[in-house]
Order: structure tokens, then C-alpha cells, then sequence
């Protein structure tokens, strides 16, 4: 017996000492759950109130549940055409692309249409010029 309380007493020696100021703060930490459980369950009974007086004023809450159904669906066909408004979008981008890079060598057509545009003008003043002296000359 002697042999077990030195085992006990030697056991005794290695438990750290619990500062008392820890015991305090666990304490004060304790009490502030126990008051916010308070606040937690008054909220809970004010959400239950609440919850059951809506359930007795919503009379119409089939009608509610249509419209929230309509809006979702709603919601469902608005998202199901992003991707073909991104889509778009995309193609419209890349397509502008295409047109400004272009745009140099539409510049240059131009200018070669009015070059042709000035030559056929030329040409047609020679033309009915030729004709109008062909016809003095019958």
C-alpha cells in the first residue's frame, strides 16, 4: 500500500498547476455562452412567433408559390441564353476583327474604284464626244 501512494504522490508532483487567472477567464468565457444561449434562444422564439404568424396571414400563399415558380422559370430561360449572348457576343467580336483588319485593303479598293471611276468618266466624255463628231460629220 505504502508503494502505491508514493506511485500516487510521485503522480501528484507532474499535474501542472492551473493558473487561477485561467480558471477566471474560463469561467468569464463560460458565462458569456450562457448569456448569449439566452439571446440565442429568445431570438428562436421570436423567429418561431414570427414564422407562425406568417404562416396564419398568408392566405394567398398558393399564389405567392406560382410566382415565384413563374419568376424561376423566368430566371431559367434569362440564364439559359447567356451562352448564346456570349456566343454572339464572342462572334461579334472576333468579326470586327476581321473588319478592321480589312479595312486597309478596302481603303486602297476604294481608291482604285475612284481611279477607274474618273478613267470610265474620261472615257465616256471621249466616247460621246467621238460620237457627237461622227454624227456632225454624217
Amino acid at each position: 500500500m505504502n508503494a502505491g501512494a508514493e506511485k500516487m504522490a510521485a503522480g501528484a508532483s507532474q499535474i501542472p498547476e492551473v493558473p487561477s487567472d485561467l480558471i477566471a477567464q474560463l469561467s468569464a468565457g463560460v458565462n458569456q455562452l450562457y448569456i448569449g444561449s439566452q439571446a440565442v434562444n429568445a431570438g428562436t422564439q421570436k423567429v418561431s412567433a414570427g414564422l407562425q404568424t406568417l404562416e396564419t396571414s398568408t392566405t394567398s400563399f398558393p399564389q405567392a408559390a406560382a410566382g415565384i415558380k413563374a419568376l424561376n422559370e423566368g430566371f431559367d430561360t434569362l440564364t439559359a441564353n447567356d451562352k448564346k449572348l456570349t456566343s454572339g457576343a464572342k462572334n461579334l467580336k472576333a468579326a470586327g476583327k476581321q473588319i478592321t483588319s480589312a479595312l486597309p485593303q478596302v481603303k486602297s479598293g476604294a481608291g482604285q474604284l475612284a481611279d477607274g471611276s474618273e478613267t470610265l468618266t474620261v472615257g465616256i466624255k471621249t466616247y460621246t464626244d467621238g460620237v457627237a463628231k461622227l454624227a456632225a460629220n454624217s
